[in-house]
């Protein structure tokens, strides 16, 4: 019984979880629809973020809910008016309650009861507690009520009243008996007990619960049993005794003394904690946040306590006279709190001056940091996947940052997904690597004991739903992991997983093959990355698993139906192009292995998965067809690759003539690089033919230089630069050979001359002249783009190739052809009168003379520009739509239009952010979110503020901009207007990721006109010198960078040497 009991109730609780996010809310939520309203409490300490549901107690349809407990634990669900509720239980699953224990209790994973037969008459009083939950445990266990009562009272030794009593309100023994009850059950769960971790407790005489199998709780045991014996509230104790530590460390840290062991101390500070609990008016201080430390720093600063001295000196109750009274206190003590107010001045020991470690400390502890407000947006869901996100980000954010002993619980009591979890962990097992590659201040047990934890997590999630349902996240997440046991020297511990992993795919191959290709190209990136770093051994254990899953991909969907002689030949109706593009896949990665590393064998698998491929679309026609383009684009450059140019000639001569030029390329590539026959390159270049000229004379230069469209794919010129010194004789040739190609063509068409002559020509052949270090040559094709782009017709195609040339010149450092190239294309610009041109055209003008100004560093300019770019594109809606259109009912592009308008604004918005123009980026995006109502479509007004569906951020999207701008209410603000859930908690996550990712020094810069390096992350007040450096940095990266660090960062005119607020601009 009891067993069936428990699988029932775990299906409820999963069923509740997965509906929490639909809708239910905490104590002041949305109203109640028509129905018996319950409403109460979940408690032993008030447990925040419970998610509560009713369900009938036979396991039947019936459930109510859920909804998920505010702060102080209240809840409230409505039953259908006509509900007996003898029959039904009300469930609270997970949460915490921040204020038992020394850190409070976490309740992930358990799940607490409460009979509503006890609660009739009473729907408006109900509580779920401990006590309740071992009374609801026996009558789902065959009991009834009365007798379940009975039993459960006689266990705790209290009169049976006492039962559905709040533990906060009853206080004393009782209190202290579910407070010992909690403490037990979180330990046995901790320990992996199996069903209810309430379940089988054992009780001592006086009726406390025996913890004689849990001596890690001795401490939290004594001090619950002293305040007893003290006749202090045991629901206090725990808040008492951390507030007292944190009033000890603050006036230890201004002035050391022993006074703390003075028994005056003892009873003053006793006073002041008291009057602080009074003015929190019953608001939870939780024990996990900076709340304390928070509440006690103020008080003492308000008071003008900082010394021991002061503290008992006479004036002592004048100073603290107002505290019991003050109605600030209860807004301070915020579930996630700041150790620091930015706005509240430091003591006099802890100004910052040019200490990098008390600089970092202070910021990240303080409500200016950037994880600080992301780790504040899970005040405002109700959705623990959003919750685990946010947090599993707060969490790497300080790991990377050094602050370890902060981000592992996070990890381990904030976040209710294992796979979460499993990643947060395998991530924090990372930074701690590289803390002790770089500074050897971390042991290796310690980097180990991360892995470990993930490892067990990973496999957890993996098991609890079948190795047959293995997917590619978990795939992606076991190979990231085994890197960083291999990564940390571990090697047994990586084979042993990797062993583990194919076991997983091998089961989910047999049954469950939808995950395969995802498999597959988790794999495929996981081995690029390896060849790039030159590591043969990891990369080479990928394309022998990928091929035997590329073999299992099951067929498409039927062929076309239409095929020509499906009825004579059965195999077209067979389809295999999914296939046949895993194998090529796997094909690429055995030809570059080969290609890297010579190794016969990766020329054998490449030739092996070959076969393969080519026995199917030998088989089946319709497949043969539709992977031309593969074969093309990733299959016969690998045949090149490994000197198999017959077979790749062959198929080339077969594929259709737009895709022959692709594998040209590929082919001239492989003869100037590995064969050095420059004379057979050429002639192959030769064979790209295209019936547009332009097309033509594009597709060759590419071919002898790079590929335009993705500039890592490097071809001739490209190729032989990087190979050294020692071939840049033969690169010349190739960029000689393009350069007169490019001479001879000619073209009236603006855009087409941009294109070919500029942008895809000389500009890119300057490019590479300057990486070999010939000046003259480099100079002379810029001057022939400069030539270029003066006659290009139209406005915006000239705008563009003078800011292409202009950037080529920046390259050569003559800063005088870069300013005159940007102050003509200014001039093209601002020459282009309104109706002109297109609307949208004109402000696409704008916003590329703004961004080579930005990319330049002419930041005023840029600036300048950014006004004008959104002054144009706030135009694009209404001189775009056209009379006819609005006569006609025509709106087929009114959406578009707006969502164009939008986006340029918002583009317009980064640039204004990133010199610290916050206000009018911010008023930018006030007048997106006003044309919000305009829209038709709901679906393109969602994609414009929160992104489309993703598992990334969409950068581009209005809050996450919002959030860059640092208007963070506004972007949560205009997440909650779209009203849907979904579409709700994807604009959350977007903040989110905005915050967790800010960083004023990006590697790779986008809207920054800072230094890039990784040394600095943050700069307050933008004057590109950073507030503190990476605890990863030593002296000479510190030097290396450049970057100095900034004396006055919130930019006061006050330096940190003296400044007492030193982030908040005085």
């Amino acid at each position: 019984m009891k067993h069936v009991m428990w699988i029932r109730l775990f299906l409820a609780a999963v069923t509740a979880l997965s509906l929490s996010a639909c809708g239910g809310s905490g104590g002041g939520g949305a109203a109640p629809g028509p129905g018996i309203t319950l409403s109460g409490v979940v408690e032993d300490g008030p447990v925040f973020k419970s998610t509560v549901y009713a369900l009938n107690r036979d396991g039947s349809d019936g459930l109510y809910g859920p909804c998920v407990t505010d702060e102080k634990g209240r809840f409230t669900v409505t039953v259908d008016a006509g509900v007996d509720l003898k029959s039904l239980m009300l469930f609270a699953r997970g949460g915490k309650d921040g204020t038992t224990g020394p850190d409070g209790l976490n309740f992930r994973g358990m799940v607490m009861m409460a009979p509503l037969e006890m609660y009739e008459g009473k729907t408006r009083s109900v509580v779920v507690s401990p006590v309740t939950t071992l009374v609801g445990l026996d009558v789902a266990n065959g009991s009834s009520l009365s007798a379940a009562r009975t039993a459960v009272a006689g266990m705790l030794k209290v009169s049976e009243e006492k039962l559905t009593a709040r533990p906060s309100v009853e206080g004393g023994h009782f209190h202290a008996k579910t407070m010992m009850l909690s403490l037990v059950a979180t330990a046995r769960r901790t320990k992996g007990c199996k069903g209810s971790a309430f379940e089988g407790l054992t009780f001592s005489v006086d009726g406390l619960p025996d913890t004689t199998d849990h001596p890690e709780l001795d401490e939290a045991v004594a001090v619950i049993k002293g305040a007893l014996e003290r006749g202090q509230a045991p629901g206090e104790v725990f808040v008492r005794q951390r507030l007292l530590s944190c009033l000890t460390d603050v006036l230890d840290a201004n002035s050391p003394s022993s006074s703390k062991e003075d028994p005056a101390f003892k009873t003053r500070a006793s006073r002041l904690i008291g009057d602080i609990l009074a003015a929190a008016g019953g608001r939870p201080i939780h024990l996990e946040s900076m709340a304390p430390e928070r509440v006690i720093r103020w008080v003492l600063r308000t008071s003008g306590i900082e010394t021991y001295d002061t503290f008992l000196g006479d004036t002592f109750p004048v100073l603290i006279g107002w505290v019991r009274d003050n109605t600030e206190i209860a807004s301070i003590i915020t579930p996630v709190a700041s150790k620091y107010n930015i706005r509240e001045p430091l003591f006099a020991g802890e100004l910052l001056g040019d200490d990098n470690a008390k600089r970092l400390d202070y910021y990240f502890n303080s409500d200016a940091s950037h994880l600080y407000k992301a780790e504040k947006l899970i005040e405002t869901v109700r959705d623990d996947t959003v919750n685990d996100y946010i947090l599993e980000r707060v969490a790497l954010g300080l790991a990377e940052a050094g602050f370890f002993s902060e981000a592992e619980p996070i990890l381990d009591t904030k976040i209710f997904s294992t796979w979460y979890r499993a990643e947060g962990l395998r991530r924090l097992g990372k930074s701690l690597l590289e803390f002790k590659e770089r500074t050897g201040s971390i042991s290796q047990e310690t980097v180990v004991g991360a892995f470990e934890k993930s490892e067990f997590l990973y496999k957890k999630k993996i098991e609890s739903v079948g190795k047959a349902f293995f997917d590619d996240k978990d795939s992606s997440g076991l190979q990231c992991l085994i890197k960083g046991y291999r990564d940390a020297g571990e090697m047994d511990r990586a084979d042993t997983l990797t062993d583990y992993m194919e076991e997983c795919i091998a089961a989910m191959s047999e049954s469950n093959k939808s995950a395969l290709p995802r498999i597959i190209i988790s794999m495929e990136k996981t081995a690029e990355a390896y060849i790039e770093e030159g590591n043969e051994a990891q990369a080479a254990l990928y394309p022998g698993v990928m091929f035997a899953l590329a073999k299992e991909v099951p067929a498409d969907d039927a062929a076309n139906p239409d095929y020509p002689g499906k009825e004579d030949d059965p195999n077209v109706v067979d389809y295999y192009r999914s296939k046949v593009f895993y194998l090529i896949r796997t094909l690429e990665i055995y030809g570059s292995l080969y290609e890297n590393f010579g190794d016969a064998s990766y020329r054998a698998g490449a030739l092996k998965a070959y076969c393969v491929i080519e026995e199917l679309r030998d088989t089946y026609p319709f497949t043969a067809e539709k992977t031309e383009l593969y074969l093309a684009n990733w299959g016969i450059p690998s045949l090149f690759a490994i000197g198999e140019d017959g077979i790749a000639l062959a198929l080339t001569d077969g594929l259709a003539s737009k895709y022959r030029k692709k594998v040209y390329a590929s082919q001239a590539t492989s003869k100037a690089v590995a064969g050095e026959d420059m004379d057979g390159a050429f002639a192959v270049v030769d064979l790209i033919t295209d019936k547009d000229p332009e097309d033509e004379v594009a597709f060759k230069v590419d071919a002898l230089t790079y590929c335009a469209a993705n500039s890592k794919v490097k071809r001739i010129a490209a190729s032989l630069i990087a190979k050294g010194s020692h071939r840049y004789s033969h690169a010349v040739q190739a960029l000689e050979r393009a350069g007169g190609l490019l001479d001879t063509f000619t073209t009236d068409d603006g855009e087409i001359n941009y294109k070919i002559k500029v942008q895809r020509g000389y500009v890119k052949l300057a490019y590479l002249y300057g990486l070999m270090g010939k000046i003259a040559e480099q100079k002379a094709n810029l001057e022939k783009a400069e030539c270029q782009a003066r006659s290009t017709a139209g406005a915006l195609w000239k705008v563009q190739a003078l800011c292409d040339t202009a950037q080529g010149w920046h390259g050569l450092g003559n800063n005088s052809r870069v300013t005159l190239c940007l102050h003509d294309a200014r001039l093209t610009a601002d020459a282009v009168r309104e109706g002109e041109v297109d609307a949208t055209k004109l402000a696409e003008t704008y916003y590329w003379l703004m961004k080579a100004y930005e990319r330049l560093g002419y930041r005023e300019d840029a600036s300048e520009v950014a006004n004008i770019y959104s002054a144009k594109s706030g135009l694009i809606f209404d001189e775009s739509l056209t009379d006819d259109q609005w006569a006609t009912g025509s709106y087929g592009k009114h959406d578009k239009l707006l969502e164009d308008q939008g986006r340029n604004l918002i583009k317009a918005a980064k640039v204004l952010i990133a010199f610290e123009r916050l206000d009018n980026a911010e008023a930018l995006l006030d007048s997106v979110i006003a044309t919000k109502e305009a829209f038709y479509d709901d679906g393109e007004c969602v994609d414009l503020c929160v992104g489309k569906v993703s598992s990334t951020a969409d950068k581009g999207c209005l809050v996450y901009t919002y959030a860059c701008a640092g208007a963070v209410e506004k972007a949560v603000d205009a997440a909650r207007s779209l009203g849907v859930i979904s579409e709700i908690n994807r604009g959350v996550k977007a903040v989110a990721a905005s915050l967790t990712d800010r960083d004023h020094f990006p590697e790779k810069s986008t809207y920054s006109p800072k230094p890039e390096h990784w040394v600095a992350q943050v700069d307050t007040d933008g004057d590109g010198l950073p507030d503190f450096f990476s605890p990863l940095a030593s002296p000479e990266d510190i030097a290396a960078s450049g970057l100095t660090l900034d004396p006055d960062s919130d930019g006061d005119g006050i330096p940190d040497t003296t400044d007492t607020r030193p982030l908040y601009a005085d």
